[in-house]
């Protein structure tokens, strides 16, 4: 109930009681984790001591609820909601819990990423660049624990790029447009190569890329920005022209899906409630 509240505070941005009960739903956790422990060792010790007795079921615990999907529920939802600082010490904690889960590292590299955003934003360039050293990482552990890793591969590309490793992110990028059989992934995929072309001076491999990812998701204004950007530069402002009248033209239909690249920012789409999910599937098991 704690953390529930605290997300709802966040959705209204009150910060300060949304760390008050964040807080304490943290804390109640690792009061139930001892107590649960103090309870079967005691338990291992009257079955040693009385062997003729028989055990007492309620010394018997087993805590319901999965530290590492309590600590990535949390993370994944103060990031969904945009606060990447408020999410960071529950990455860091489901971290600890279960250092070689896929999803536990993802959600670490999409938090980081978050907070380098912040930082850079406020001029701390220093902490920017630590947070960015703590995203690479943590992706990179992503990709080594999971069979398929379109998307750490993905957020590791785009990390790369903006990191001016332009090299380094077009074959990771490469293989998730390749592989990856999400239309998403694919998407931004392709919009991230066309970038990284126009980073190395391909303007004609980065224009094909960014025709792509139009081609993969019609409505996005921004593969169409990115094009028409491509465009101009390549061949003059008349290149980009009707490029850029689509862009006005779409921008003012409200039906159809978001552009993917809107809410990048803010983590896999559905990984918040998934994981919640999680945690009140087991919180409900009698």
């Amino acid at each position: 109930m704690h953390a529930h509240a605290g997300i709802l505070f966040l959705q209204v941005h009150q910060l300060r009681p949304a760390k008050l009960h964040f807080d304490a739903s943290s804390e109640i956790l690792q009061w139930s984790r001892k107590a649960a422990a103090e309870a079967r060792n005691w338990t291992t010790m009257r079955k040693a001591t009385f062997k003729d007795r028989p055990p007492d079921p309620a010394l018997e615990l087993t805590e319901s609820i999965n530290p590492r999907d309590f600590y990535v529920a949390l993370a994944s939802a103060a990031l969904a909601l945009g606060y990447a600082e408020a999410a960071s010490p529950f990455a860091d904690q489901a971290r600890l819990e279960a250092p070689l889960n896929p999803v536990v590292q993802l959600v670490a590299g999409c938090v980081a990423s978050g907070v380098a955003v912040e930082k850079a934003l406020q001029h701390r360039d220093a902490d920017a660049s630590r947070a960015r050293e703590a995203a690479e990482a943590a992706l990179r552990a992503a990709i080594i624990h999971d069979l398929a890793p379109h998307e750490a591969r993905l957020r590791l590309g785009k990390l790369l790029l903006d990191l001016s490793r332009a090299t380094e992110a077009e074959p990771l990028l490469a293989e998730v447009e390749s592989t990856a059989t999400d239309e998403r992934q694919r998407y931004l995929a392709r919009l991230f190569r066309g970038r990284a072309a126009e980073r190395l001076g391909r303007s004609e491999d980065a224009i094909r890329s960014y025709r792509s990812a139009l081609e993969a998701w019609p409505s996005s204004q921004a593969a169409r920005l990115a094009l028409a950007h491509a465009l101009e530069e390549s061949s003059g402002p008349g290149a980009s022209r009707e490029i850029v009248g689509a862009m006005l033209e779409a921008s003012r239909r409200t039906d159809g899906p978001s552009d993917p690249w809107f809410l990048y920012p803010i983590g896999p789409p559905g990984l918040a409630q998934a994981s919640f999910n999680r945690v009140w599937d087991r919180t409900a098991v009698p």
